[in-house]
């Protein structure tokens, strides 16, 4: 009975272990409405035409758009917007500790966006006082295992250089003021490589004949993978009403430049009839008539064309008015 004891105290203080040790993965989720321009809707002809019906029209949009969240590009300016390719971790005695929220410390860059997106390095720093830190070479050692005679000395606020350029580095305030005696690992990765490991851990995916997409992440740190979410979506809806404003502006202009036209053939028209009537001096009646008679007719053809212009027009106008009410929907 005393083994069995003991092999129980063993076991729980495994578990313990284990529970307090290793690393979780969560999973956060949210949801987006894709918006249907409604272009087949209104021209069910030519999506006829093209061979394809409109529920695959609509399927084709929404593997589009889920492309589009997917991309490099969107994901991107996520990565950099919350500076996921900066991560901050305190060393202990077993393992090291993701810091996401509220670091001890904060770099300050010198060096443009464009060349610290390319960084791939890692600080070693050791707080000696609230004033004072060590930083170490990036040897592949822990700080644990280092000696700290090897330690360069430095104070926060100093200006320090570096193979990327200069930095400062400044200490948080309140509750989250580094720690004297902790040992702190900052990791500046390249965003393409961020990029890519938040790509294949993002899931996105639609039900069948629906417009509703899931989005899912998978991270070590909750918070983070709900910020990444929210962003996307934020991300997502600007690239939507950035693409709504140029729908805006081309079909604006198209219609401007339509109007100009009509009004520059009507007044052709106008100054035709007048110079006929002048050349030919007619001031009979009969004469008159027939002027006008001949001028009617091509009035006549002009009209023709230009209804089917102001028909145009109208309808244009009426697609613009429905882009202007989508932009305004997401704009709010």
């Amino acid at each position: 009975m005393e083994v069995n004891f003991f092999f129980v105290i063993i076991a729980l203080a495994f578990a313990y272990t284990h529970l307090r040790y290793s690393t979780y993965q969560y999973e956060a989720s949210a949801t987006i409405r894709i918006k249907d321009d409604k272009e087949s809707q209104k021209l069910p002809s030519l999506a006829e035409l093209s061979g394809s019906s409109l529920l695959s029209g609509k399927s084709n949009e929404i593997k589009d758009e889920i492309a589009v969240m997917m991309s490099r590009t969107l994901i991107s300016n996520i990565v950099k917007n919350l500076k996921l390719n900066i991560t901050f971790y305190e060393q202990g005695k077993i393992k090291e500790q993701e810091i996401y929220e509220n670091p001890p410390i904060k770099l300050n860059f010198f060096a443009n966006d464009s060349i610290i997106h390319k960084i791939d390095t890692t600080l070693f720093i050791k707080i000696k006082s609230s004033s004072e830190f060590l930083m170490f070479k990036d040897d592949g050692k822990s700080l644990m295992d280092r000696d700290e005679s090897l330690g360069k000395p430095f104070s926060f606020g100093d200006r320090i250089k570096t193979g990327f350029g200069d930095i400062v580095i400044v200490p948080n305030s309140g509750i989250y003021s580094p720690k004297t005696g902790s040992n702190l690992r900052v990791s500046i990765r390249h965003i393409s490589s961020v990029v890519g490991l938040y790509q294949s851990n993002l899931a996105i995916s639609a039900g069948d004949e629906s417009s509703i997409v899931k989005l899912s992440l998978k991270d070590n740190i909750p918070k983070r993978a709900i910020n990444f979410l929210n962003q996307l979506i934020k991300e997502y809806n600007n690239d939507v009403i950035t693409d709504k404003e140029e729908v805006v502006r081309v079909t604006s202009d198209f219609i401007n430049n339509r109007l100009e036209l009509v009004f520059k053939e009507l007044e052709e028209v106008d100054f035709t009839a007048e110079q006929l009537q002048k050349r030919n001096n007619l001031t009979a009646l009969g004469a008159q008539a027939d002027i006008y008679l001949q001028s009617e007719r091509q009035n006549e053809s002009q009209i023709n064309n230009t209804a089917n212009t102001i028909n145009l027009i109208d309808y244009l106008q009426q697609e613009i008015q429905e882009k202007i009410k989508i932009l305004t929907f997401y704009l709010q």
